[in-house]
């Protein structure tokens, strides 16, 4: 079982054109789990969520923006995960993943990271509650903390968005595709 991720920091799916690109880019890179973080949709997230993926197996879940900060939709493919939220904080939304053809199971955190400290550090204590919630690896989208993985501005990829975490060490790496 290969497992296919995509998590995006997308700034924003308030305009058509923001969202065609998006559905552009997910139905090229064929994720069967996507996190869009700082969706800055307020409300209409699950027609928003049709309309980025149209297909009757999406599932979706989503934490609605803070006016216009913030914002977390959650899709998956229901023909190959089954979903089950396990968590919704004040930053993150998270659900355990239990693949249909083979039982293997996953949990999954995206995560809006705030930008004041105090927040930051409010983030971080949600962080480590969830992880104790959480049996077996561990996958959060969102970089939480500056470090040497960035990439330099104008890049392909300007900062990993995925981290890992898992009782087993890097080895379910074998098993997911990182967009």
């Amino acid at each position: 079982m290969k497992v296919k991720i995509l998590t995006w920091n997308v700034r924003g799916l308030n305009n058509e054109a923001s969202k065609n690109l998006v559905k552009t880019c997910l139905q090229k890179w064929k994720a069967d789990v996507i996190c869009l973080q700082e969706t800055k949709v307020n409300k209409g997230v699950e027609r928003v969520a049709f309309q980025l993926w149209p297909s009757r197996w999406m599932r979706c879940d989503f934490m609605v923006a803070d006016g216009s900060k913030g914002g977390i939709l959650l899709m998956w493919d229901s023909r190959v995960w089954k979903g089950s939220k396990v968590e919704e904080g004040n930053f993150s939304i998270t659900y355990k993943f239990e693949a249909l053809q083979d039982s293997f199971c996953w949990t999954f955190t995206g995560v809006y990271a705030p930008h004041t400290r105090k927040e930051k550090l409010e983030c971080w204590e949600e962080m480590a509650a969830i992880k104790g919630l959480s049996e077996g690896p561990w996958v959060t989208g969102e970089i939480l903390i500056q470090s040497d993985i960035c990439w330099k501005e104008g890049d392909a990829l300007e900062q990993l968005t995925l981290w890992l975490i898992s009782p087993n060490g890097l080895k379910i790496l074998n098993y997911m595709t990182l967009f």
